[in-house]
């Protein structure tokens, strides 16, 4: 075809012919137009994990389910938390019988110290009148001493028994929280778009366990070129569409990207691969439009 072409170039009458064919074909090519863009829908996930580990009891639903806010995603099995809540109950109910025999035995060493703090008075006061002897005196005073040591003793242990009694007490509050954080929720209403571990295995805690994608939090991605980045900014509406989508969609912009990047391949073709172009993000007007990840749309710039 080359052969052919060349001999047809060197006659005269037929290589007119070829450059004005050549030429009102390169004139025919119409500029890209850069207003309309293509992009693709990005949905931000929630990674849905427990702030326990352990291994997974249930898991409650499938990767495509919709669920409602607070509905139950999986959970953790509970045997270790139950067993603690359980050690810790115990502890806390010994803990409070303790305390109430020592305030008995507080109310019993406060009333012999006020009988040793009475005689060693009466005790003193005789002395002073010459009606007691000095090993009298000294006696009551032995006793007002060791009643008063024995009182400060009693009390001693009766708070370090009320104060591990408290903390048995949060310790059991603390395990049945613990108890209740192995049941994951979902946070708002959505559909499940992954799920990463299955009944049985063995997750850390902040381990993701399923991925929830939130009705309405999906973005719309695509990129501008430089010559028409002036033309927009933060705040402004642009028009979209998909196949299979509603007429007259509308996006806020809500990021325009400060660094400039070469087109992605995935959307642009082989010419305009070599441009500059910014990433800009827009949210969907629509808040319930149920929009899926990867989604390929088409953008028109105002």
């Amino acid at each position: 075809m080359l052969t052919v072409i060349r001999r047809l170039l060197n006659m005269p009458r037929w290589r007119s012919v070829i450059l004005a064919t050549a030429l009102a074909a390169e004139g025919c090519e119409e500029p890209p137009d850069l207003k309309r863009l293509a992009g693709y829908i990005e949905a931000d996930l929630v990674y849905l994990s427990s702030q326990e580990g352990g291994a997974i009891a249930e898991i409650m639903v499938k990767e495509g389910d919709a669920v409602d806010e607070g509905g139950i995603v999986f959970r953790l099995n509970p045997s270790k938390a139950s067993i603690a809540i359980d050690e810790a109950s115990a502890q806390a109910a010994a803990r409070i019988d303790a305390a109430g025999a020592l305030a008995k035995a507080v109310a019993e060493a406060e009333a012999q110290h006020d009988i040793a703090r009475r005689t060693y008075e009466r005790s003193r006061s005789l002395w002073g009148q010459g009606y007691a002897t000095d090993q009298r005196a000294d006696s009551d005073r032995a006793a007002l001493e060791a009643a008063r040591a024995r009182l400060a003793r009693v009390r001693a242990e009766r708070d370090q028994a009320a104060n591990q009694s408290q903390a048995m007490k949060a310790a059991v509050a603390l395990w049945k929280q613990r108890l209740e954080d192995l049941t994951v929720a979902a946070p708002s209403k959505g559909v499940i778009e992954r799920i990463y571990r299955r009944r049985g295995e063995v997750v850390g805690a902040g381990d993701p366990v399923a991925a929830l994608r939130p009705i309405g939090a999906v973005k719309i991605r695509f990129y501008v070129p430089q010559p028409v980045l002036s033309t927009i900014s933060t705040g402004k509406h642009v028009r979209f569409s998909c196949d299979g989508c509603p007429d007259d969609l509308t996006a806020r912009i809500t990021f325009i990207s400060g660094t400039p990047q070469f087109t992605p391949p995935v959307i642009y073709s082989l010419k305009e691969r070599a441009k500059l172009v910014f990433l800009v993000e827009a949210a969907p007007i629509a808040a319930d439009l149920t929009l899926a990840s990867g989604l390929p749309v088409d953008v028109v710039l105002p």
